[in-house]
């Protein structure tokens, strides 16, 4: 059996490789400890839009952090990520908001703002996006 140490080795090797083994990339991105899933999670290009799906549904914060460091994230990708985070993940939201990136909906924007009533510095990131909509612009505005 792996060792976790190996497992994480392995990867931060894989994860940039777009044609790594499906079968390893998929099995690394479902470890339930997520040291050995996010980097896989983060970077890789081989892993399909319903994997990711699946993870950020059933896993836990540190998979979704990972996913949220994606270089692309798609609006219904982010909006699931929203949803499973929650105020209370913070680390999060607060990656989604800085990640120029991440496609947010219209309601995830609704959602990442009711959250930055109580977080200055998701206020911030929100503040520095240059997708956020016009007409959210001034309840953005309200909180300081």
């Amino acid at each position: 059996k792996a060792k976790p140490n190996d497992l994480i080795a392995l990867s931060e090797k894989l994860a940039p490789i777009a044609n790594a083994p499906a079968n390893v990339i998929e099995r690394l991105a479902q470890d339930n400890e997520a040291t050995i899933a996010g980097p896989v999670l983060a970077k890789s290009p081989a892993l399909s839009d319903a994997t990711l799906t699946n993870i950020a549904s059933n896993k836990g914060a540190g998979h979704l952090l990972a996913i949220a460091s994606r270089a692309r994230i798609d609006e219904p990708m982010t909006d699931l990520l929203i949803n499973r985070a929650g105020p209370d993940a913070a680390a999060v939201l607060h990656k989604i908001a800085g990640n120029e990136n991440a496609r947010v909906s219209h309601v995830g924007f609704v959602k990442l703002i009711n959250v930055a009533k109580r977080d200055q510095k998701l206020a911030k990131l929100i503040a520095g996006r240059g997708d956020l909509p016009a007409e959210l612009e001034p309840f953005l505005k309200l909180l300081g």
